[in-house]
């Protein structure tokens, strides 16, 4: 008897042990959440997020079996690169993808230190944290953090969220150079070139540029010699790799035939509207682009010698192009 009281003594301990350790696991998983984080591979990996998050937090609050998910997604845009953080929805933008992930681990950080508490970060706590950890945080990562402090409201009463506003991205100017042949608006193939400067925000461009394009096609015993020369703006839309953006170009269309009696430079009013598409990646400070657009003619003159139809454009005109730009701000 005494074997058998000991026996159901040691079951009874072993049992209330494993519920113990159930409910902690419980309990861990409750006060934990699951990490959901996607980057380009240029930038850091999860794990780097999570040994940030960690060393200023003092505990492992991230868990694959916790109920609560927070999200962080980083894109790769032309001005840098752009994250957001959910729970609640906070945006913010660098240069730089490592400064980046630092500022993303402190707002971590701070949520999940004043979610232990019942509690919500506020503008103070980003101030008074970034003081804290000052010697840990670059330049770049301090910088993505002031905007999204400035992106708060300055007499918000405390417990409001840092920021649910979207952070604006920097503005930067490029200046834009670029070859292209095209068909269909000159006689012939028409090659030419392109300068001009593109003002970019985020996932929108606007593009002011001057081109010109020149061609050759004999016709018979004469030969007809075509250029077309003018200016075009543009609005685009990116999502990277790829872009698209509508345009409108007015110039003047200029031919010469030259086996007549006297040669001369016919000159005609032209115009044209279209889209561009095309896909481009950074490489230093500059960013390299193909693309292939249409135009639909808004004039088409006609040009004759004598009696005869030298040219007339065509309806719809291709263009294929390769350009780089050089960041300026």
């Amino acid at each position: 008897m005494p074997r058998d009281g000991s026996l159901s003594s040691w079951c009874i301990a072993l049992t209330v042990s494993c519920f113990a350790t159930a409910a902690e696991g419980q309990t861990s998983d409750a006060a934990a959440v699951r990490l959901e984080y996607s980057a380009p591979a240029s930038c850091p990996d999860e794990e780097t997020l999570q040994d940030l998050v960690v060393s200023r937090l003092g505990r492992l609050p991230f868990s694959e079996r916790a109920a609560n998910a927070v999200e962080v997604r980083i894109d790769a845009q032309n001005d840098g690169f752009h994250a957001v953080v959910s729970s609640p929805t906070r945006e913010l933008a660098s240069g730089d993808c490592d400064d980046l992930v630092s500022a993303i681990a402190m707002v971590l950080t701070l949520s999940l230190d004043q979610a232990g508490d019942g509690a919500v970060a506020t503008t103070r706590d980003v101030s008074q944290s970034q003081a804290h950890w000052s010697l840990e945080l670059s330049d770049g990562a301090r910088a993505a953090l002031q905007a999204l402090e400035d992106e708060s409201p300055q007499a918000s009463p405390a417990g409001t969220a840092i920021s649910t506003a979207p952070a604006t991205p920097p503005r930067r100017l490029s200046i834009d150079l670029s070859v292209s042949t095209s068909i269909g608006s000159l006689p012939g193939v028409g090659l030419g070139g392109s300068l001009g400067m593109t003002v970019r925000r985020g996932r929108f461009w606007l593009q002011l540029s001057g081109a010109a394009e020149a061609s050759a096609q004999p016709r018979g015993a004469e030969e007809v010699r075509g250029v077309l020369a003018g200016a075009s703006l543009a609005g685009c839309g990116v999502i990277e790799p790829f872009f698209g953006c509508v345009s409108g170009r007015v110039g003047a269309l200029i031919l010469r035939a030259d086996q007549v009696v006297q040669p001369s430079w016919l000159a005609s009013f032209s115009a044209s509207t279209g889209l561009r598409v095309g896909a481009g990646f950074c490489l230093g400070n500059a960013y390299l682009s193909a693309a292939f657009s249409l135009e639909v003619a808004l004039t088409r003159p006609e040009f004759f010698v004598g009696d005869s139809l030298v040219f007339e454009p065509s309806p719809v005109a291709g263009a294929l192009s390769l350009g780089v730009s050089w960041f300026a701000s």
